[in-house]
């Protein structure tokens, strides 16, 4: 990576991996490192359907969700990463749409959660920016999203799904444990200064 020149924005993966990661890092690129955020790691093989489930269905979203998605993802970065910016949003919207990856629980019309399945592997896809507008939530749109784009990675070959979740989250937690994820392992993130540390 130093090689490379590769900016290396920070590192997530088990709690002592990333820490020996942060203070390598650290020392060959002469930068800092700060820690930014825990999560839980979870694998479902097979979904808990929620009971009762809620009106609506899961739909593909489009390129006429494009102004309605990037402003979503503007508040789950808010909520779920801390971020407060908006660089770059337009194109991850457009990418997620494209990709066809991203999908929306639609009830009377209205789009009201969101979910996307990244970073596929032959055996596995990994489930993300699951999102609930505030005046929707409580209802059950979330776990309805997730469970139906989960058994639609099931139905379509894949054996598992994962998912992170910040461990502070806890209704978060709570929800995906409902629907069949089982926890597998701590993750700690780690966040690299962008620019080199002076001399």
């Amino acid at each position: 990576l130093l090689a490379g020149g590769w900016q290396v924005t920070g590192v997530t993966t088990t709690p002592v991996l990333s820490k020996t990661f942060a203070e390598a890092w650290q020392g060959l690129a002469r930068t800092t490192y700060t820690p930014h955020m825990k999560m839980n790691m979870y694998k479902l093989e097979e979904v808990i359907w929620p009971d009762p489930m809620p009106s609506g269905t899961l739909c593909p979203a489009t390129l006429q969700d494009i102004p309605l998605i990037e402003n979503w993802l503007y508040q789950f970065q808010k909520e779920a990463l801390n971020l407060d910016d908006r660089q770059g949003l337009r194109f991850t919207t457009e990418d997620v749409i494209a990709s066809h990856s991203l999908h929306v629980w639609v009830d009377g019309g209205r789009p009201v959660a969101m979910a996307a399945g990244r970073r596929p592997t032959p055996h596995g896809i990994s489930i993300a920016l699951v999102y609930t507008p505030p005046e929707f939530r409580k209802l059950g749109y979330a776990s309805a999203c997730v469970t139906t784009l989960c058994q639609f990675y099931l139905d379509s070959g894949k054996s598992f799904c994962t998912l992170f979740a910040t461990i502070d989250n806890s209704t978060a937690n709570q929800v995906y444990r409902q629907i069949g994820f089982q926890w597998i392992g701590d993750f700690m993130e780690f966040r690299f200064q962008t620019k080199p540390a002076q001399t």
